[in-house]
């Protein structure tokens, strides 16, 4: 029994062709896993994943490769209204609201990001400035944040009186994002327990938000 010596060039190319498969194969599924349906480089991807293959394989590779992009080629249906457009809704509506329903010398309680649009659009007085340069209003942030921690209510209502007003005797709202009081973050915190890092024993207690809507 003979095996044959493929020349040293065909190795050279059959091993380049590995490679090669070996670089494209991720990149072909990534294209259509994220829908970026560039049809002239998938249809270079899928030749050159065709081409590395042996002749045997090539016709059934290919009609698997049409089979796997022709529901992302074909379209899907419109999944609706995504979270970030519904936040961005909701934050549209807050805003409207605070412009039509408080006075400009009232006060917004708020955490850093919500006192941006605060200050941007309704244009209402806000203790926590995003552009926070001095120790006394990074104070006052910090104190905004835990209004989304584990207080209590006389804790709660502390914190607004001593912490973030300081005897300004003006009309006050809070706006408190009750999502951000449930929410977990990708490493499995919750964002009430964030903002109470420095005490975790309060971990126990329950949370503002639950003494305060549920």
């Amino acid at each position: 029994l003979r095996i044959p010596c493929l020349p040293r060039e065909q190795r050279f190319l059959n091993a380049l062709r590995g490679l090669l498969a070996l670089a494209v194969a991720p990149l072909y599924l990534l294209m259509m896993r994220y829908q970026m349906l560039f049809f002239p480089h998938m249809a270079l991807l899928g030749a050159s994943l065709v081409t590395v293959l042996p002749k045997s394989l090539r016709l059934a590779t290919a009609v698997g490769l049409l089979a796997i992009s022709d529901p992302f080629i074909s379209g899907q249906p419109d999944p609706g209204p995504t979270q970030e457009t519904e936040d961005q809704v909701e934050r549209g509506l807050l805003m409207a609201w605070m412009r039509n329903h408080t006075s400009p010398n009232d006060i917004i309680v708020a955490g850093m990001g919500m006192s941006a649009l605060v200050r941007m659009h309704s244009l209402r007085g806000i203790v926590c400035h995003p552009h926070y340069e001095s120790a006394e209003l990074r104070e006052r942030c910090f104190w905004a944040e835990k209004l989304h921690g584990h207080r209590t209510l006389e804790e709660y209502h502390r914190i607004l009186r001593d912490r973030l007003l300081k005897g300004v005797d003006r009309t006050v709202f809070v706006a408190l994002a009750v999502k951000d009081c449930f929410s977990i973050n990708e490493a499995r915190q919750q964002i009430s327990q964030l903002v109470e890092m420095d005490e975790p024993w309060r971990w126990r207690l329950p949370k503002t938000c639950d003494l305060l809507y549920r």
